[in-house]
């Protein structure tokens, strides 16, 4: 009867089929193959082209995509060989759908911005642009969006009374249903101790007030937003 009980020698069979449970951590292998995902864009071009097939196919987004990437805005825009356009994204027509904005940064007295607009026949230039006296074009914009234009400024060296004073005049750029148009809404000077100070020109308080409270467009190297992949360039902006 003893010869039989080394049968109980088996019980350690079990032991080594319970190792197969050690099988378990082959999921842990599917978890392995997760940064596969981050290989995607591996290129600029890479990420270029990804969003550029697929959400973007069809839409405005493709549509200012091509205009940026092959530089069409160069017989509108004076770019110098050493700076390059810079660019943004906002709906000053306020249809729902943003305007390409082109500006120049060329480091002289007067910076201006091109407003293009995604249509069935392709990108078309808005009539009108932006000026205003920088060396970089810039934008203000009202933070409620109230009032869908945008603010700059000009100080006028030709008009003796501006260049004595150091009157700056500041504008209100905006779309009239056919071109970009302005209208001037304050003036600002510095007292000698470098404060600002606003007056009003405009009789419209709610625009006046959209002014004083307003923010800035962040404007991009157009190089820039293409390195950066099309769609974070678009989600940047509210429009």
């Amino acid at each position: 009867v003893t010869t039989s009980a080394p049968v109980v020698t088996e019980a350690p069979v079990v032991t080594t089929s319970a190792p197969v449970v050690t099988e378990a951590p082959t999921t842990t292998t599917t978890t392995t193959e997760a940064p596969t995902t981050t290989e995607a864009p591996a290129t600029t071009a890479a990420t270029e082209a990804v969003n550029n097939a697929s959400a973007n196919k069809g839409t405005w987004k493709e549509q200012f995509y091509e205009f940026v990437k092959n530089e069409r805005y160069r017989n509108d825009v004076d770019i110098f060989d050493w700076a390059s356009a810079i660019i943004a994204l906002y709906d000053i027509t306020n249809d729902g759908v943003p305007e390409l904005l082109v500006g120049n940064q060329n480091g002289s007295s007067y910076s201006y911005t091109c407003f293009y607009r995604a249509t069935e026949k392709g990108v078309r230039k808005i009539e009108g642009l932006m000026d205003v006296y920088s060396g970089t074009a810039y934008a203000g914009y009202s933070k409620n969006r109230n009032y869908p234009g945008l603010f700059g400024g000009i100080w006028d060296r030709g008009n003796s009374d501006d260049y004595d004073t150091g009157l700056n005049r500041m504008y209100y750029y905006y779309y009239d249903g056919s071109k970009i148009t302005s209208t001037e809404i304050a003036t600002y000077t510095y007292t000698e101790d470098d404060v600002r100070h606003d007056e009003p020109v405009t009789t419209d308080a709610s625009l006046y007030a959209a002014y004083l409270d307003k923010g800035y467009i962040d404007y991009i190297p157009a190089p820039d937003a293409l390195k950066m992949g099309w769609d974070n360039f678009v989600k940047k902006y509210p429009y």
